[in-house]
């Protein structure tokens, strides 16, 4: 049976539910695609050789705007797709997020954070937050290039998906379970926000 790196995209439709898009957002670049959306980059967390799952990485367009100030990705996971990349070597990969503060306003200051965080695994995997990260505080942390120097959002690990299992084999997530988590960005106050939820479930 052949598992292709594919992920299950809601295709980014505009302003959804008769939302306005406010003036401030997190995207992908500083100006055209994808606006209200962030980056999600799955990498193998061996130094120096940081491969990126492209099963699982999320470039923007699988995101819809799902509230006032939130858009929502979700997205389907193979769990066959993540045993072939990782070919039993990885214990662990790490999830690490980006984006772009959009805004029109001057010299602010800029917080991002990882929050809400849940969970429902099998087979002994776990995901984990990162609650010692370092969070940037500048408006352009669309840099992932998978190596230690550049994590998107922080200057470390963010999210780890452990596996299960032990010298006999590893164990991965089964059909049926996710992970979800916010990221969140404030442009100078709480007021002045911007939420991009990712919502994953697995399959075979």
């Amino acid at each position: 049976m052949s598992f292709i790196g594919t992920v299950g995209v809601v295709a980014q439709q505009g302003n959804q539910g008769g939302f306005s898009a406010p003036a401030q957002t997190i995207a992908t670049s500083s100006s055209g695609d994808y606006n209200m959306a962030c980056l999600v980059h799955p990498t193998s967390n061996v130094h120096p050789n940081h491969n990126v799952w492209s099963g699982g990485t999320l470039e923007g367009d699988e995101f819809s705007q799902t509230g006032a100030r939130e858009a929502t990705a979700d997205v389907n996971w193979s769990t066959g797709s993540l045993q072939l990349f990782t070919g039993g070597s990885y214990g662990a990969i790490q999830l690490y997020n980006g984006g772009y503060a959009r805004h029109s306003l001057s010299s602010p200051t800029y917080t991002w954070s990882i929050t809400n965080l849940s969970s429902s695994l099998s087979n002994g995997v776990t995901a984990t937050l990162n609650s010692s990260a370092t969070y940037k505080t500048v408006q352009d942390c669309t840099g992932i290039n998978d190596s230690a120097a550049s994590k998107g959002i922080t200057t470390d690990d963010q999210i780890a998906l452990t596996f299960g299992g032990g010298r006999g084999g590893l164990t991965y997530p089964a059909p049926g379970d996710t992970i979800e988590w916010k990221v969140h960005l404030e442009v100078d106050d709480q007021t002045q926000y911007f939420d991009c939820v990712i919502n994953i479930t697995w399959t075979v």
